[in-house]
């Protein structure tokens, strides 16, 4: 269990909501903003973005070399990675603004930091909690580095290996014992169901010295949240978006719209309230239920009467 802000994570505690903005702002600050201030409706504890700049996550192929770095399937096709991106970023100049924006609404502001660079102009904000991103998890000068910061560190799986990822989990005790979250994710963009893997949050929770575990998910289902809730999970991620309509990023495709993330909330909540404890003795309703059965029971105990006989 560790705590940020006023946010306890972790056994015994409500479930961490993470509401993912991504590229889901369409370039648009007020979107951003407006994201932000949907997700707080909805019951989300805190906001991700991720931290790139567009030039150090892509380059602009030259002319003999536009081809091979073509996308060649899905809505995107035609475009370049680096054109992408260019849609996809979040700008280092809005940082500041989403942060205070989200502090001021009482949720915890969240990053994805790509390079060492981005670990630094963080680290000028003194955001909450870093998250690393599936595809970073090999990179142990990022880790190093984001292990330095001495802040919470949430760890994304699903795209190395288990052996690789304990070799991750090794490097960062090094610098750091700091509270560590692993993340359940699938790096697939609609998830399928059959390849959400749920059970493995249990290895996870056997085999890993971490503090909490969670799914990030890619599915459009609230149901999948909530079987990993009942898996274990302490943490759950999900993007967020104001409408699907949108083309402008592959990303809205997975996203849910502020009333399904409020649905998934709520229902995380009531499966919350089911989970209770391990108990075998009667509870309390059922005491209640029982009694008038009781005291039928002890009248013809005192009368020494063989009811079983009477029916």
């Amino acid at each position: 269990m560790f705590k940020i802000n006023n946010n306890l994570i972790g056994s015994d505690n409500p479930t961490y909501i993470i509401a993912e903005i991504s590229a889901n702002h369409n370039q648009n600050i007020d979107i951003a903003l407006e994201l932000i201030r949907v997700a707080k409706e909805s019951g989300a504890n805190a906001i991700k973005v991720q931290t790139y700049q567009r030039d150090t996550i892509s380059q602009q192929p030259n002319q003999a070399h536009q081809s091979i770095f073509r996308i060649t399937n899905g809505p995107h096709y035609g475009q370049t990675l680096y054109n992408l991106y260019l849609k996809s970023y979040t700008p280092y100049e809005w940082h500041r603004i989403l942060k205070e924006e989200t502090n001021k609404m009482g949720m915890d502001f969240l990053a994805s930091p790509f390079n060492i660079e981005d670990v630094d102009f963080l680290e000028s904000l003194d955001i909450d909690m870093y998250i690393i991103s599936p595809c970073k998890m090999n990179d142990h000068k990022l880790l190093q580095r984001v292990a330095r910061t001495y802040k919470p560190i949430t760890l994304s799986s699903g795209i190395i290996s288990k052996e690789e990822l304990i070799k991750s989990v090794s490097l960062l005790r090094r610098y750091t014992q700091e509270p560590l979250c692993m993340l359940k994710c699938t790096g697939g963009y609609l998830t399928p169901l059959n390849e959400s893997n749920l059970v493995t949050l249990q290895d996870m929770k056997k085999n890993f010295a971490i503090q909490a575990i969670g799914l990030s998910d890619h599915t459009l289902m609230i149901e999948v949240p909530m079987a990993a809730i009942s898996l274990g999970a302490n943490v759950i991620e999900k993007h967020i978006t104001l409408t699907r309509e949108s083309n402008e990023n592959t990303v809205h495709n997975f996203s849910l719209t502020p009333s399904e993330f409020k649905q998934m909330v709520k229902s995380i909540r009531i499966v919350e309230q089911s989970m209770g404890i391990v108990k075998y003795e009667p509870s309390h309703i059922t005491k209640v239920n029982l009694k008038p059965y009781n005291k039928d029971l002890d009248y013809f105990n005192k009368k020494n009467i063989n009811y079983s006989a009477l029916l």
